[in-house]
């Protein structure tokens, strides 16, 4: 006899709150994407000269010259010719993709939107883990390999870092990496405000030194005016420094976003879900300062060992950003290795 055994209630399925999701949904590092400008850069527009992928666009200005030497005044005096320069803009692409069953949402606690937009954010979230530090690798190789001196550090010309000692006393120069990072940018000419990069061993110092303003016996604070400090998770300069970061003028480094033309419209899911064309569109996330391109198809398919059925359609989907990336560029009148951007690292403690 089995009793009352066959109508035994089953699992009790629900779906958790969104605060109770929020811990394995958390924003990735996104660092460099909030501290890059998505700005323009040249006249006309790069998405006007952008009309389609893989195009090479050049950017062109005048250049510096040499020093003349004269001290004295002729009737008959002649004169070099002035220079420009080319850049050619570099473009880089990631791309993430994700399906869904259309049969096995008919039997999931989960709906084909809710699988949809989960999915989506899920790939949305690895496209950021992924371009974020690919944007902090190309600000670390844009560093400039050339400084023409400021400050109490050393630039190490071997390693392309402006080095700072490691401090003995409360009053030395490695508890005022900042004020040393202002003195190395306005020695090269390079005035006014600052973005700071800074790794994590270096943001536990400035969340120790800035509140400690006038009031206190030593007033670290004052060194952070003109700086905006951001911290990152990824690596800057690495372990042969007690802590470092990156310094450069913000409007000297753009990241600029190509979409192309037949994604620039919203996408259409339920064209989609019954198209086995490619089906085009853009969409705007969480965490991105500029919408992400998606495309669409779908296709027959048997799904019975994914939760679906063996007749079964399958819409396939591919985000992807296409984006470029450039430093302000600086001519080889001083250096062939001089740029904008500085690492500044301190040493470390060999006491």
């Amino acid at each position: 006899m089995a009793y009352f055994n066959p109508s035994n209630l089953q699992n009790g399925m629900g779906i958790f709150t969104e605060q109770m999701q929020s811990a394995e949904w958390r924003l990735p590092d996104n660092a460099a994407l909030k501290v890059i400008r998505n700005t323009e850069i040249m006249n006309p527009p790069v998405a006007q000269l952008q009309t389609t992928q893989g195009r090479t666009v050049n950017g062109y200005m005048p250049i510096r010259s040499a020093e003349g030497s004269g001290t004295t005044i002729t009737h008959n005096f002649t004169g070099d010719k002035g220079d420009s320069a080319a850049t050619t803009i570099e473009y880089s692409l990631l791309s993430e993709t994700f399906s869904i069953s259309k049969k096995q949402a008919e039997n999931n606690i989960f709906s084909w939107p809710e699988m949809f937009a989960a999915t989506l954010r899920d790939r949305v979230l690895s496209l950021i883990n992924r371009l974020d530090p690919a944007l902090v690798a190309l600000l670390k190789a844009g560093r400039s390999g050339y400084s023409a001196g400021g400050g109490r550090g050393t630039f190490e010309e071997d390693n392309d870092v402006y080095e700072v000692s490691y401090p003995s006393t409360i009053m030395d120069d490695g508890h005022y990496l900042f004020t040393q990072a202002r003195a190395l940018m306005e020695f090269n000419r390079y005035q006014g405000n600052y973005m700071a990069i800074c790794d994590s061993a270096l943001y536990s110092d400035v969340l120790k030194l800035m509140p400690q303003g006038s009031s206190n016996a030593t007033n670290y604070s004052a060194q952070f005016q003109g700086f905006d400090v951001v911290p990152t998770t990824r690596t800057i300069m690495g372990d042969d420094w007690d802590c470092s970061m990156l310094v450069f003028k913000p409007e000297m480094v753009a990241m600029f976003p190509w979409m192309p033309v037949a994604n620039r419209k919203p996408l259409n899911a339920e064209e989609a879900l019954n198209s086995y064309i490619l089906t085009y569109g853009q969409i705007d996330v969480e965490g991105l300062p500029f919408p992400i391109a998606i495309t669409a198809r779908s296709d027959n398919s048997d799904q019975s060992s994914y939760g679906g059925q063996a007749q079964d359609v399958v819409t396939y989907f591919q985000i992807f950003i296409y984006y470029g990336f450039l430093v302000s560029p600086v001519s080889s009148l001083l250096s062939s290795v001089e740029t904008p951007i500085f690492a500044v690292a301190r040493n470390k403690d060999t006491g």
